[in-house]
């Protein structure tokens, strides 16, 4: 159970006035739950212009010294992006490179892959999480940034300012926004 602690939940919640009458209300509910470097899952639900979408993001990562394995699956249908990816490549320091295998559409594309990451405490208070990745197929490039800074309220909890672009294809996604994150500890043994 230890190793599935310690984690980050966060949520947020937002309701906006309709964008086109007499539609109802737009809103969005997110969930996120994210294990630092390891395990990432978020799922949001909204809906706008009286549409109703649901955005997905999952992946998982293993490292190994100088290597690493990652599979991630993306689906935004709110911009049209859905694609399951497996990757397994070299990394030095806080960057990484290898080979990807994408789905789209249950369409496979053998893809280069390329980035960086960086999570840094900026104070006794403040983080910096940020990614940074390029994907080709060399006839398509596609690309995605995550940054988030946090702000530590206190021991377990804090407020955080996110920030994501993903290009694939001919569609992009970007979103800000702000939320809080509540850090469950390890528990300690007996």
């Amino acid at each position: 159970m230890n190793w599935f602690l310690p984690f980050i939940l966060s949520t947020s919640i937002s309701i906006r006035s309709p964008n086109v009458e007499p539609n109802p209300l737009d809103y969005q509910l997110a969930f996120c739950y994210e294990k630092l470097g390891i395990l990432y899952a978020s799922v949001e639900k909204e809906q706008e212009l009286g549409q109703l979408y649901q955005n997905e993001e999952y992946w998982a990562k293993t490292d190994y010294k100088y290597t690493y394995i990652k599979n991630r699956y993306v689906n935004k249908s709110s911009r049209g992006i859905c694609y399951n990816q497996a990757e397994i490549g070299l990394k030095y320091k806080r960057f990484y490179g290898g080979y990807a295998l994408r789905h789209v559409q249950e369409i496979p594309s053998h893809r280069f892959t390329a980035g960086y990451e960086k999570d840094i405490a900026l104070s006794g208070v403040a983080r910096l999480v940020s990614r940074y990745n390029i994907n080709t197929d060399f006839q398509q490039i596609d690309y995605s940034t995550f940054y988030k800074i946090e702000l530590g309220l206190m021991k377990f909890l804090s407020v955080n300012i996110m920030g994501q672009y993903e290009k694939s294809g001919e569609n992009s996604f970007w979103q800000l926004k702000t939320g809080v994150s509540v850090e469950i500890p390890t528990l300690k043994g007996e």
